[in-house]
């Protein structure tokens, strides 16, 4: 008994099978897909409301405040280059988000009855405006070496990049596109823009993670395989060819054959669009371009893709209307 009380409760460890069990390890990549997968059930309900809505306005109003985000979070990128960098670099925010405001307005006018303002939505132009006003406004201060070099260059990389490829979207609304019944369609045709874009990320995140083993391009994004390009490239053509098989009256533009050879481009245009915002993300030491949305990130992590395919289905639909 004396023995008993003498020992210290340090000498009392329960046996292992009643010891704290440690916190289960959650699974990053699980938790990573089921945020993902809810961000894009929610986008692409607003998806289907906006389009189903009929509504060019709604989507011009919708394509304008998606535009004014992007730059925004461009902007902050911009700024949080400056403090990493320790350059004293001024952001063009007031400017930047004046100058977009106008360019999008107008590159978006024909969406809400402005055809006479059609002329004013000319990229070169607003390139032009830009280039010229973000001088102006820069010569008020003093020079400060190459970071004045750094402010211009990445004052200007960023309204190309953010708005003006972004409205190559309501470029292809404006199109005078048709269903086989001669119905305005052009918003199927977003549809299909959007649909195969964003399968072509799908297919890449999924067999990347389950089939990933050869790097893609790890210089630039560790995560990316061969394998995982290859799922980019059979997501993307599989939903082209459901696509026209369901909406072929809606986009006679893109039948079946077509268009398993316009997804396959697509994809290619959306992989690199991926890229170029990795590119951007890990010169500035990011992983995404803002919280917005979670298992996704920022508005540029979302329309990243896109930025490069609107443009390639435009010049396709463009050509496509010029034919007898």
């Amino acid at each position: 008994m004396g023995c008993f009380l003498l020992m210290s409760s340090e000498d009392f460890e329960p046996p292992a099978e009643v010891a704290d069990a440690p916190p289960p390890v959650r699974n990053p990549k699980r938790a990573a897909f089921l945020k993902r997968s809810l961000s894009t059930i929610i986008l692409v309900a607003g998806l289907v409301a906006t389009v189903g809505s009929g509504q060019k306005w709604l989507m011009g109003v919708v394509l304008i405040l998606v535009s004014l985000a992007a730059i925004t979070e461009y902007q902050a990128l911009t700024r949080l280059f400056s403090l990493h960098s320790k350059r004293k670099l001024r952001t063009f925010r007031i400017h930047g988000f004046l100058v977009t405001l106008g360019f999008t307005l107008m590159a978006f006018s024909p969406l809400f009855g402005w055809e006479s303002l059609v002329v004013w939505g000319q990229p070169g132009l607003w390139i032009a405006i830009f280039i010229i006003s973000w001088m102006a406004w820069r010569i008020r201060w003093r020079l400060d070496g190459e970071n004045t070099f750094f402010e211009l260059a990445m004052g200007v990389f960023g309204f190309v990049y953010c708005v003006v490829l972004f409205s190559f979207v309501g470029k292809i609304l404006a199109l005078d596109l048709r269903s086989t019944a001669g119905e305005p369609s052009a918003a199927w045709y977003i549809v299909y823009l959007l649909v195969v874009t964003k399968l072509t990320d799908i297919g890449a995140y999924l067999v990347g993670s389950v089939f990933g083993r050869d790097k893609m391009i790890p210089h630039v994004s560790p995560a990316k395989t061969w394998q995982g390009f290859a799922g980019a490239l059979l997501f993307a053509m599989g939903g082209s060819l459901v696509l026209t098989s369901v909406l072929g009256d809606q986009i006679p533009l893109i039948p079946r054959g077509i268009g398993l050879a316009l997804a396959f481009a697509v994809a290619l245009m959306a992989v690199l669009g991926d890229l170029a915002e990795s590119v951007i993300k890990r010169s500035l030491n990011v992983k995404d371009s803002s919280h917005l949305m979670p298992g996704i990130g920022g508005i540029l992590d979302l329309i990243d893709s896109i930025l490069f395919t609107a443009p390639l289905v435009y010049v396709y639909l463009k050509w496509s209307l010029t034919l007898p």
